[in-house]
């Protein structure tokens, strides 16, 4: 398991189960870690592409900050804290979470990456920049939205 979600599992303000994770992998140019979840693989989703979305936000957004757990996911999300910043389909399922304390989990559904759910890698991209936008502490009606769009 990797270390940001044992630190997870230890919060006393955990709400969900953390996910069974079937693999990880760093990546060093990054520093990002990217985990799949039991019935998700990297087949779904490589590190690579991750860790491009990852470097394209924090230059679209302008926001630099420490690489983040990823974790792909194979259903709806399932938020790990109250206070997750959660992206919700049109039905209301979490398909993205932000986990921000101590440590900092991205989870994301692996539907997210087969262009079922409309532009591929969206929800990825949208969580991750909402993550950098808040987490430097800048005003949500200024964050740059356009940036998730990516086409």
């Amino acid at each position: 398991m990797p270390e940001p979600l044992r630190v997870v599992q230890s919060d006393p303000a955990r709400i969900n189960s953390i996910p069974e994770i079937a693999t990880s992998e760093w990546l060093a140019d990054t520093g990002l870690q990217v985990a799949w979840a039991n019935g998700t693989s990297a087949a779904d989703v490589g590190a690579a592409y991750i860790g491009g979305e990852w470097v394209y936000m924090q230059d679209c957004t302008g926001v630099v900050a420490s690489p983040p757990l990823v974790v792909i996911t194979p259903g709806p999300v399932d938020p790990l804290l109250a206070n997750d910043d959660v992206i919700r389909d049109i039905e209301g399922r979490p398909i993205a979470s932000a986990s921000q304390g101590t440590v900092v989990i991205l989870q994301v559904q692996v539907a997210d990456f087969d262009g079922s759910l409309g532009n591929t890698g969206f929800h990825l991209r949208s969580i991750a920049g909402r993550h950098l936008w808040l987490s430097a502490n800048l005003a949500e009606r200024d964050y740059p939205y356009l940036c998730a769009r990516r086409e």
